[in-house]
């Protein structure tokens, strides 16, 4: 969930889908990639900087 005021900041590396949601690749400090789905009035570009926090009632993950 996109967090305006976190001390976690990612750099956001390339984004797909806009509709109404933009999955979007954010790359972490440390090096590694996650991703997040987020509604598309979020809106944001890529190579700039964002603040995310985890929503852990909504996680999904593949093996």
């Amino acid at each position: 969930m996109r967090d305006g005021i976190s001390l976690c900041k990612e750099r956001i590396t390339h984004k797909s889908f806009p509709a109404k949601e933009i999955l979007y690749a954010l790359q972490l400090a440390a090096g590694q990639e996650v991703l997040a789905l987020l509604p598309s009035r979020h809106n944001r570009a890529v190579d700039a900087w964002t603040g995310i926090r985890l929503d852990i009632s909504h996680v999904l993950t593949f093996l």
